[in-house]
């Protein structure tokens, strides 16, 4: 028997702010679908049937439902059977990641949150908790060396255990202490700058303890403005433990990862990047201990706490330069390109010398090397900090007052970029993590200057070549920027605007399947860059991007706005291309319309490695794969003759039931491409050896769900435009279903797939087992692309997936690539 799942009442009102947040009212039954360690809950109200994310603190347990649980979908292949229903468990875990905000590199705008700054203050807290405690270690034991200028005996021996305790309490407190009220007291805002007082009349503590002073004023703006905090919970309870695979078993496993994953090429270039990092800090440290072997006769005698230090000094010095080579975007995406053009030789030996570098994992990389770096840092300053305290005065002598003022600036400045770059920040408030992370540039100059001399004498040296690209970089896209881009239409669907540009104005040297680009109005906003994912193929004449209207006072609602005085009153669709204008430049403010920056690098450009290829998206991930879709179907299979890349195309879309008005232009999308199938298999007898499938998860649908179709007066504002060539190509036959058929399965869908033409709708997630058991049982011994944008919890399983059904034996292997952000 199933567990029932567990009824809560709603102690408290809450307003959602967000589509796929569950408003709450004061008594109001919940039944809980899941429980999310973040602290956010997804549940179901019990009076509208209305699922979505709610405070869990904000809700009471009273008892289990008496209902019978949500019955699980029977996924099913053409021509198949049914297999075993998912656990309750696995379709929750799918049906919560479906529907949860992506926070994806390719939204336009992040989900509020229901704090801002008590979060900023919260990751503030715990970092300059284990700083303070660090070097408050570092103190304690200089205490017993030479010190001839404390004031009062033993006092900063009492000073510097204060400051231990007080740093694991902030640890402590901050990791464990979840709930915040709104409350207009400030009282963290107090407590933090009381602690720090007492911190700041130490020699060393007070260094780390001027971050308390700015985690005090991120408290106390949290409080000014009656934030409501939920803080990130501990790490679930770890569940019984597993029976221990065979040797034979795990080294198999061991190869499918390696080949599935690109291991090997990950493996070299870890080797790498950890050989170096090792090699540059033995060879600061033997370069230091000869030095201070050498100032033992000397005025400036040091202790051997200095090799240490420099030998995390002179890591930091190669990692804080190689940190910015992941986000040169154009360079990554020039590589990408060369790396992905075709299947010649010549690409193919570029592709496998590239394969050592994680291309795929830039963001990712360049996450990693900051946790180093404050690793690295953090190290640094306590083996400096050691050495201070046994030779005070000697220390001072040699290296001055600069290197301690400007290495305490750079803690502060880490405090605030870590502070808001961690998840629970940057995926909620962009905003705050964009321009706290502009402080890089006071950061670098602060690094070339830290020395004793004013000048870093290593640094600058490892940063030459890192910040060379990076300013080519930033050259290249003040120019690409403010080159002329055409606008060719606009079609404004209500929540949804489609904007087109001319190709060869945008981007002169074409663009890769699924891409993205910056957006710039100069009418709203000059200094506002926003990420879309260009929804167009790149074979076609114009550049689309699909952007969701997020209301009046956001960047999208003031371009809607601004869009509407160039079209007819009450229009939903304009072109502005005839035979005396490309498009429109200039709007009717004289200002240029659009600025465009990229394009970027994305997972669904290596669709051309392979024969055989499963592109899947979640949410807003599907414009992707909208752009592979049309390229795949209207220009790849149309045009070529011989093998494509790929021969076999199997696309998956997971959408929550709430945002389908959202996504009515894909329907279209994909009408067109299934009658452009359909037409073809009539025409060219070579389209039957090809595969070609799209299946829609749909998740979160409300129980007794209806919908009647409404009347529809204007086409294009319900579904969009049709793709150009579509209205003048003369089709014997189209696929036998309409977009209304269409978004009536998708609206109300069955508990068994529906099949419309090549489309397959199903009620609820994905059964990813059934999914890739039937694609590997097609394609035996071949390298399978798995192409994914969308949220990370969903491409986590398919990285299991892709694992556990690839074979070492077959040689068939599922290789996974993703967006990482």
């Amino acid at each position: 028997m199933l567990k029932a799942p567990c009824i809560a009442r709603a102690l408290y009102e809450y307003q959602s702010q967000a589509s796929t947040e569950l408003p709450l009212k004061e008594g109001e039954t919940v039944e809980i679908i899941r429980k999310d360690e973040s602290g956010w809950w997804e549940g179901r109200s019990c009076a509208t049937g209305e699922v979505g994310y709610f405070p869990g603190n904000f809700v009471e347990e009273v008892a289990a439902a008496s209902a019978a649980p949500p019955t699980t979908q029977d996924a099913i292949v053409p021509g198949g059977s049914p297999s075993p229903p998912a656990s309750v468990k696995t379709q929750k875990k799918y049906q919560s990641a479906a529907t949860k905000p992506a926070k994806s590199q390719f939204e336009e705008e992040f989900v509020s949150s229901p704090t801002r700054f008590g979060l900023w203050a919260t990751n503030m807290g715990l970092g300059s908790g284990v700083v303070v405690a660090v070097v408050s270690i570092a103190e304690i034991a200089a205490c017993v060396g030479d010190k001839p200028n404390f004031d009062v005996e033993g006092t900063e021996l009492l000073l510097s255990i204060y400051g231990l305790l007080i740093g694991i309490a902030t640890f402590v407190v901050e990791k464990r202490w979840i709930l915040r009220t709104n409350s207009m007291v400030p009282i963290r805002a107090v407590t933090y700058t009381l602690v720090a007082v007492p911190l700041m009349y130490t020699q060393l503590i007070q260094m780390a303890a001027v971050s308390y002073f700015f985690v005090a004023a991120a408290n106390l703006a949290s409080a000014l403005l009656g934030e409501q905090f939920l803080q990130e919970g501990g790490s679930p309870k770890a569940g019984p433990a597993l029976p221990q695979a065979s040797l034979k078993y795990r080294f198999q496993g061991a190869l499918r990862r390696l080949q599935e994953q690109n291991g090997m090429g990950t493996i070299i270039f870890v080797i790498l990047f950890v050989a170096s990092n090792v090699l540059i800090g033995t060879s600061g440290f033997i370069i230091w201990y000869n030095n201070v072997l050498g100032m033992q006769q000397t005025p400036y005698a040091l202790t051997m706490f200095v090799p240490f230090a420099k030998m995390f000094g002179y890591m930091l010095d190669f990692n804080c330069a190689i940190i910015l080579i992941p986000v040169c975007r154009t360079f990554i995406r020039y590589l990408y390109d060369l790396s992905t053009q075709s299947q010649t030789a010549t690409q193919k030996l570029l592709r496998t010398v590239l394969q050592v570098f994680p291309l795929d994992k830039a963001l990712t990389f360049h996450k990693r090397v900051a946790y180093l770096i404050l690793i690295f840092a953090v190290g640094h300053a306590f083996f400096h900090c050691l050495n201070y305290g046994f030779a005070v005065q000697n220390t001072m002598a040699l290296f001055g007052i600069w290197p301690w003022a400007s290495g305490t600036t750079i803690f502060v400045i880490m405090a605030l970029m870590y502070g808001a770059a961690m998840p629970n920040v940057k995926h909620f408030q962009f905003e705050l993590f964009w321009n706290t992370h502009h402080l890089f540039v006071l950061f670098f100059v602060l690094l070339v200057a830290h020395g004793r001399t004013g000048l870093n004498p290593n640094y600058w040296k490892w940063l030459i070549v890192p910040m060379t690209i990076y300013i080519a970089e930033r050259i290249y896209r003040h120019r690409s920027a403010y080159r002329s881009v055409t606008l060719t239409s606009v079609n404004n669907m209500g929540k949804v605007l489609c904007i087109t540009f001319e190709r060869d104005g945008a981007f002169p040297d074409g663009y890769k399947e699924g891409q993205y680009l910056f957006l710039n109005c100069p009418h709203v906003s000059i200094g506002q860059w926003h990420p879309f994912t260009i929804s167009s193929a790149p074979q076609e004449a114009d550049v689309s991007v699909h952007m969701r209207v997020m209301g009046p006072s956001s960047w999208t609602g003031k371009v809607t706005e601004y869009l509407k005085l160039m079209i007819p009153p009450n229009a939903s669709y304009a072109k502005f291309t005839n035979a005396r204008s490309k498009g429109k430049v200039i709007g009717p403010d004289g200002q240029q319309i659009f600025c465009i920056y990229g394009p970027h690098s994305a997972p669904t450009q290596h669709i051309a490695e392979y024969t055989v290829d499963m592109i899947i998206g979640a949410g807003i991930g599907v414009t992707p794969v909208s752009a592979t879709l049309r390229s795949i179907v209207h220009h790849r299979w149309k045009f070529s003759i011989g093998t494509t890349f790929p021969e076999h195309a199997y696309f998956c879309w997971i959408v929550s039931h709430s945002e389908l008005d959202s996504f009515r232009w894909f329907i279209r999308v994909m009408k067109d491409a299934d009658d452009a199938i359909h037409n073809a298999l009539l025409k060219d007898t070579s389209m039957k050896s090809k595969t070609f499938e799209i299946h829609v998860y749909v998740t979160s649908t409300p129980r007794h769900f209806t919908y009647a179709v409404p009347a529809i007066t204007d086409d294009i504002a319900f579904w969009g435009a049709h793709l150009s060539a579509s209205p003048d190509a003369v089709e014997k036959k189209a696929a036998p279903w309409t977009e209304s058929q269409m978004l009536l399965a998708l609206k109300c869908p069955s508990d068994r797939p529906t099949r419309l033409g090549n489309v397959l709708v199903y009620n609820g997630r994905p059964q990813w087992d059934t999914r890739f058991e039937e694609v590997y049982s097609r394609h035996v011994g071949q390298n399978i692309g798995v192409a994914f944008c969308g949220n990370p919890r969903i491409g986590k399983d398919l990285k299991k997936a892709c694992e556990s059904h690839s074979n070492t034996i077959t040689n068939t292997y599922f290789k996974l690539h993703r967006e990482n952000f």
